[in-house]
């Protein structure tokens, strides 16, 4: 059976060209929600319902992936888009030769760190959001592989 923690999604993460994105699933809510209450699939599998479950993972590992991460004290927001920005922000300081910036906390708590060094710096901050991101996503491919592969699963990120 499948069991399911903190279901808050009103809609699901589904591939979409090799992309996740958020959008309805072909499911209805309400049907998703009865079949949650009656604890699962108790029949064999059809490949709408390892769909549902795999869609409800990828829902699940977008929320999880973007709770903040904490890094020498502070809390900086997660996810890919982090991630990104913060890459993006480090290469545009070293091509102009910037060795220190702001980076703002989840609160918008402004710091002025350097960008490379030891200690807090803005390339420490990276490193932790992006090892964040990849245990998650290491986590939710396993779950994934295990739904392909007929397995009893529970999603937890734990």
């Amino acid at each position: 059976m499948y069991k399911f923690e903190n279901v808050e999604q009103t809609s699901v993460c589904i591939p979409t060209d090799g992309v996740f994105g958020i959008r309805p699933d072909t499911w209805q809510w309400a049907d998703y929600q009865k079949w949650l209450k009656t604890g699962g699939i108790t029949e064999p599998f059809t490949d709408n319902d390892r769909d549902a479950i795999k869609s409800e993972i990828m829902a699940q590992f977008v929320i999880e992936s973007r709770k903040p991460v904490e890094v020498g004290g502070l809390r900086f927001d997660g996810g890919w888009s982090s991630i990104d920005k913060l890459d993006r922000a480090i290469q545009f300081a070293d091509k102009l030769g910037i060795t220190e910036r702001t980076f703002y906390e989840t609160d918008e708590t402004p710091h002025v760190l350097p960008i490379r060094g030891d200690g807090l710096t803005g390339e420490s901050i990276l490193i932790a959001i992006a090892m964040a991101y990849d245990t998650l996503d290491g986590k939710m491919r396993a779950m994934v592989k295990a739904v392909n592969d007929g397995e009893d699963i529970t999603i937890s990120w734990e």
